[in-house]
């Protein structure tokens, strides 16, 4: 199992429950958690076949990228690396470099939904867990809270690894721009999730929108 953060003392889910307000009704919680579940179960089987083709590899490896790669403090972490002079054809995965990305196949389909998370309004259009963006109405976001949140949930310095768990339990990419927060939550847990509409609401908005970058449409 992969540690929450201890970044907040109080009881996170009670707290959801709260804020949720009318979109606890579609019980929304349980949907976040499924589509987490249903990606981290594709992820997992995505790892293994890649540590079967290449034993000397390694699953969510953070990289420092170039100033012009426009992630948030340069900082990725990649879905499994292996040595560049191995190559292979596989259908699920996208590789240069020796890095290799997964590209999941399926994905949960549901009907958007929208609520009250406290004071802001929140529309549901899409979620897919390595591709989530948020659209909110401020002109920026203050500085602290996402530095704060990116601390706890990418995990820069590897406070939380356990090498005995099976997923590090981090974000793989935080990218900002006007009006938009990507995230790819990688294997982070769905408090992650739920902190960063947290923060968009102590930080003003009032409409947020959430969907995904990809506009291809998945059967």
């Amino acid at each position: 199992m992969v540690p929450t953060p201890p970044k907040r003392k109080r009881d996170i889910a009670v707290a959801i429950r709260s804020a949720l307000g009318q979109l606890c009704v579609m019980d929304v919680i349980d949907l976040v958690a499924q589509v987490r579940d249903h990606f981290l179960n594709q992820f997992g089987a995505f790892v293994e076949r890649q540590q079967e083709l290449c034993p000397f590899g390694s699953p969510e490896v953070k990289l420092q990228l170039s100033e012009t790669s426009g992630v948030y403090q340069r900082l990725y972490c990649v879905d499994f690396i292996k040595p560049a002079e191995e190559d292979d054809e596989d259908d699920e995965a996208e590789s240069e470099g020796g890095v290799v990305e997964f590209q999941p196949e399926f994905f949960l389909e549901f009907e958007p939904t929208s609520g009250g998370f406290g004071a802001m309004a929140v529309t549901i259009e899409e979620l897919r867990w390595h591709d989530v963006v948020f659209y909110h109405d401020l002109p920026k976001l203050p500085d602290e809270l996402i530095a704060q949140w990116f601390e706890a949930w990418f995990d820069p310095e590897d406070e939380r690894y356990d090498p005995e768990s099976r997923f590090a339990g981090i974000i793989h990419t935080l990218l900002l721009d006007y009006g938009e927060v990507s995230v790819d939550f990688g294997t982070a847990p769905v408090e992650a999730f739920w902190d960063m509409l947290e923060l968009l609401e102590a930080s003003g908005a009032k409409n947020v929108r959430i969907a995904c970058a990809d506009e291809e449409t998945d059967a």
